[in-house]
């Protein structure tokens, strides 16, 4: 197994004796912040008969701004459609399952969220497919138009179930002026229709997106397994390193709404 980087270069460090941990943990943790500023969780433990690796970016639907709704699920989405070195329509997780693993992604509204499990053996060429995501995907045209009919699939298996009905009210009586009023799913009428009736290429607006966010600094990776600390270090050194840097950093929360006058702040103003 090929593990090391060149010069793998890191800002910090935190080792297994560092960390606090119950007395008879078998589990031990490494914490490194690769020079790109990705930082890096590393677990390792004889338990273990299979690694899942955890990618989180710290952008999600509420960081999409208020043009088209669901762009960030989109985005989600759009990753699995092929990268430069991996062209192929969701290779990746084709590759995943194949190996007897799973793939799986989800889109909050401050996070995204990508994962996989997979046996040991294969997790080298995994992680050489996975990390393409985050350097050179291809938002392949061909495949938008299907990737919006999953969309729009998914979007109507939810619209009965109760955490939606829920949620829908809460989105009705939130201030309108607040990144929370928005539908944040997506679905065909605002990820094909509102585009194409406005002129907006949907493809352009989730590439600038992407660039924008989806950038080392913005992101943690976290790999358990039964590897040695040592062979997972050299691992995430290898593959992701030379993740791409992006133009913004994740905003906070309290500066995603348009600043809604609270109720009663009239009356606190005049006290």
């Amino acid at each position: 197994m090929r593990t090391e980087d060149q010069n793998p270069k890191y800002l910090r460090t935190v080792q297994d004796s560092d960390f606090v941990k119950p007395r008879n943990s078998q589990f031990k943790c490494k914490f490194e912040q690769l020079e790109s500023g990705l930082e890096v969780f590393l677990i390792s433990s004889d338990l273990l008969n299979s690694t899942s690796v955890n990618l989180v970016v710290r952008v999600g639907s509420a960081n999409e701004g208020w043009e088209i709704d669901g762009l960030a699920h989109f985005l989600e989405h759009s990753l699995f459609l092929g990268t430069e070195k991996f062209p192929g329509s969701n290779e990746f997780g084709k590759f995943v399952r194949t190996h007897g693993g799973f793939t799986n992604a989800s889109t909050d509204a401050l996070m995204t969220h990508y994962s996989f499990s997979i046996s040991n053996q294969f997790l080298e060429p995994a992680l050489e497919r996975f990390c393409e995501f985050f350097k050179c995907p291809l938002f392949s045209q061909e495949y938008l138009q299907n990737e919006i009919n999953i969309v729009e699939s998914e979007f109507l298996s939810k619209t009965n179930s109760y955490y939606t009905l829920l949620e829908h009210v809460f989105k009705q009586i939130a201030d309108d002026t607040h990144i929370y009023s928005k539908f944040f799913y997506g679905n065909s009428k605002t990820l094909k229709n509102y585009p194409e009736e406005n002129g907006i290429s949907l493809r352009e607006r989730t590439i600038r997106f992407y660039k924008d966010y989806y950038g080392s600094k913005n992101m943690a990776l976290l790999i358990i397994s039964s590897l040695s600390l040592d062979d997972l270090s050299g691992l995430a050194s290898r593959y992701f390193s030379h993740v791409r840097s992006c133009s913004k950093t994740a905003p906070k929360p309290e500066s995603l709404s348009l600043k809604p006058e609270l109720p009663y702040s009239g009356m606190l103003k005049r006290l």
